[in-house]
């Protein structure tokens, strides 16, 4: 008899220890009022609330490319030097900041043109090559001013010193160094150098920038070397390596016409 009920009692724990089990289970498929409620705000912010770039302040949220279309305009450039295919911008708005701050190619790296507007550029490709000099030929960059830049996008190469341009003048660039050209890898070290000139721009609304011109190259392997340069303008490409200097004509072949504008803070 005692046999008989120990097992029973013991059939008995197992059948409540099922029970609680599949209780357990069902209250867990079951979301809860507060996970019910969580879930609602949450559908409910999608829908309503604004995308967040246009939560953050004024001069990150707004894109720069309506600036620079409108100082373009202004410049009265040839349609005919631009393809629009290859224009990207790299505003605050359309590149953030946790994205990366430089690419590879070519076996060098070089920085991105943070707080740029880029435009594609049509270009001539050089005799024997194709298009593989996007992956194969490294990136630099070339400072230059307004004055400038349409006998560049004419020409689509690179004066050197002492060159006659177009408009009949002689090319003096502000950093002089007779039968060479400089570059870089470095897009922040040639808006601080000489080379690359401020410009004051206003636009239709009556606001201020300040306005550089740069022109995004492709550059021949092998056709340049390497020379020191300020060490305190870039924190990225080691200032050993930061100018690249060539003697070699037509080896640098600009593929975008970059504008990096900054607006000024009224005065109080």
């Amino acid at each position: 008899f005692l046999c008989c009920l120990f097992d029973g009692i013991l059939i008995l724990i197992s059948f409540i220890m099922c029970i609680k089990k599949l209780n357990e289970r069902s209250e867990a498929k079951l979301p809860s009022k507060s996970s019910h409620k969580s879930n609602q705000n949450f559908q409910q912010g999608y829908r309503t609330q604004s995308p967040p770039h246009v939560i953050i302040p004024r001069n990150q949220s707004q894109c720069i490319k309506p600036i620079c279309l409108e100082l373009l305009e202004r410049l009265n450039l040839s349609e005919e030097y631009f393809n629009p295919t290859y224009d990207i911008c790299y505003c605050r708005r359309d590149y953030s900041v946790d994205k990366l701050n430089t690419f590879f190619v070519g076996g060098f790296n070089y920085t991105v043109p943070r707080g740029c507007m880029c435009f594609g550029l049509r270009y001539n490709k050089p005799l024997g090559e194709t298009d593989d000099i996007f992956q194969t030929w490294p990136t630099s960059f070339y400072g230059t001013r307004i004055s400038h830049v349409a006998q560049i996008l004419h020409n689509r190469q690179m004066p050197f010193p002492g060159d006659r341009l177009l408009n009949k003048e002689i090319f003096f660039p502000d950093f002089f160094d007779p039968d060479h050209c400089h570059t870089s890898p470095s897009f922040y070290y040639i808006i601080h150098s000489k080379v690359c000139k401020t410009h004051q721009f206003t636009s239709r609304s009556n606001e201020i920038y300040d306005i550089q011109l740069v022109l995004q190259c492709k550059q021949k392997p092998h056709s340049f070397e390497m020379i020191p340069g300020e060490p305190d303008y870039c924190n990225i490409i080691p200032a050993n390596q930061i100018i690249w200097r060539t003697s070699a004509r037509s080896t640098i072949i600009p593929y975008r016409l970059l504008i990096h504008a900054v607006q000024r803070k009224r005065s109080s």
